[in-house]
């Protein structure tokens, strides 16, 4: 078997160890300092935001957010149900209630007609993932704000660089949050960032990711929180990537019409959208839904894909169907979140992945199609 081809690989250009070593003989190692402040402000200037709050990881920034808003205990908070569980956790871990929404099967993202079902003044908050690259519809959901006056959180972790209306997604919400994990578009390693135009949030989400420490008095806490500080050394690794943003963000989108070029003749394969009406596709991961076709689906060409050298990984579980949750919660099963999850997967498409990899997947799918669906 060739070397094997996994799902990610983080791009490093190199400008980052120079930075690091700058930083560590400073002295700047903790969560506090220059490097801190510099990275926090290059990205708020970046995405036209006031305030920036940078955090541990793109989970924290999502419970920070939401804490930030001071909601009442077991208010309805409403989520995708299809996207990343820490969505699901940030509501949970402030002691509110999930109401999950249906998502489009074109773009991953909140079906308006099911937000519509479901949206009431009871809902105090809407957690908007932008997934896949994928802008979700922020005019349908800011339209209903108007009238419901809850409040927004954009996560747009999995979307950075997109725009919506030619503006950067981050800029619509009460808050947006944003994840650094080594498959981002920017990454640190680990990391996140909380933007808003708020002061008042600002302020808030400042003392909940750093202990709730007394604003007279350090050491009286007023809340319950935790340290979800960024390292100066994990900021200083930021700040060299975002010198990277566009020739990174430009990559991505290349490596996503490279696939949809080379793909578009399998017929047994949905690719995803290049463009939606008010955005166009970043391709944060290259998802791939599979048309059962016989004895096709999803794990036979899963299987077949792992035994010849080329990563893959599911998309996302619904967040109603989690283990964790009442059982009450998982009733629901025939929407399209579970639909994505049963036929769909992503595939090698990483900024550290080369186009060599690229052309040896869409050569073992070429062999998967002849194998099975050449005529006899």
């Amino acid at each position: 078997m060739s070397k094997f081809i996994p799902v990610n690989r983080p791009l490093i250009h190199g400008n980052e160890v120079k930075i690091i070593q700058k930083c560590v003989k400073e002295g700047w190692i903790s969560g506090e300092g220059p490097y801190v402040r510099k990275f926090e402000n290059i990205f708020a200037k970046k995405l036209n935001k006031k305030y920036s709050i940078s955090t541990s990881n793109g989970t924290s920034a999502l419970e920070i957010a939401l804490g930030s808003l001071n909601l009442k205990k077991n208010s309805l908070v409403m989520v995708s149900n299809f996207t990343i569980v820490s969505c699901l956790n940030a509501i949970l871990r402030n002691n509110l209630k999930p109401v999950f929404v249906d998502v489009n099967q074109d773009d991953f993202n909140i079906s308006i007609d099911d937000f519509e079902k479901k949206i009431s003044s009871k809902i105090k908050a809407v957690i908007l993932p932008h997934t896949y690259g994928l802008c979700g519809d922020i005019d349908s959901i800011a339209r209903y704000q108007r009238k419901y006056k809850f409040k927004v959180i954009e996560d747009c972790a999995e979307s950075l660089g997109a725009k919506y209306k030619n503006k950067y997604v981050g800029n619509f919400g009460d808050l947006s949050t944003f994840s650094f994990y080594s498959n981002k578009l920017i990454t640190c390693g680990e990391g996140g960032m909380i933007l808003t135009n708020n002061k008042k949030l600002n302020e808030e989400c400042k003392r909940l990711k750093n202990l709730y420490f007394g604003k007279k008095e350090r050491f009286k806490h007023d809340k319950i929180s935790s340290n979800y500080r960024l390292s100066s050394i994990q900021c200083a690794f930021g700040i060299a990537q975002l010198k990277n943003f566009k020739q990174n963000l430009t990559r991505k989108v290349k490596i996503g019409e490279f696939y949809n070029s080379k793909l578009s003749k399998f017929k047994f394969l949905k690719l995803p959208l290049l463009k939606q009406k008010y955005s166009k596709n970043v391709f944060w991961v290259y998802p791939l839904i599979i048309k059962k076709i016989n004895k096709i689906n999803k794990k036979h060409f899963e299987k077949f894909l792992m035994l010849n050298g080329v990563g893959t990984r599911d998309l996302f579980y619904p967040l109603n169907m989690q283990p964790f949750l009442n059982k009450s919660l998982s009733k629901i099963k025939n929407t399209n979140a579970h639909f994505l999850y049963k036929n769909g997967l992503y595939i090698p498409a990483g900024l550290g992945n080369t186009f060599k990899e690229f052309r040896k997947v869409v050569s073992i799918i070429d062999k998967y199609s002849k194998i099975y669906f050449q005529k006899k």
